[in-house]
């Protein structure tokens, strides 16, 4: 399964990126499955991790096109939730 994660941004020491962090690792301990999570900064390079400085950056990704499901993770607003 092909997944793509939408998060402002994913940083240490904090709740919703940790929750993606284990989520993310969890998935991709299943054969098959690939993951990428697309942010405006990340500080866990040893994630698949695509940093992104605007909407088009995601919707015009091939990985983010051809995903089997898109998960998108609010607690704050941001622009790439548009």
């Amino acid at each position: 399964m092909r997944v793509s994660y939408i998060n402002g941004v994913f940083v240490n020491h904090d709740a919703i990126s940790n929750a993606i962090r284990d989520e993310v690792t969890w998935l991709l301990s299943v054969p098959g499955n690939e993951v990428r999570l697309f942010s405006y900064a990340c500080d866990f390079q040893e994630l698949p991790v695509k940093v992104v400085s605007d909407l088009k950056d995601v919707v015009f990704d091939t990985f983010f096109q051809q995903s089997d499901i898109v998960i998108f993770h609010f607690g704050v607003f941001y622009p790439l939730f548009n």
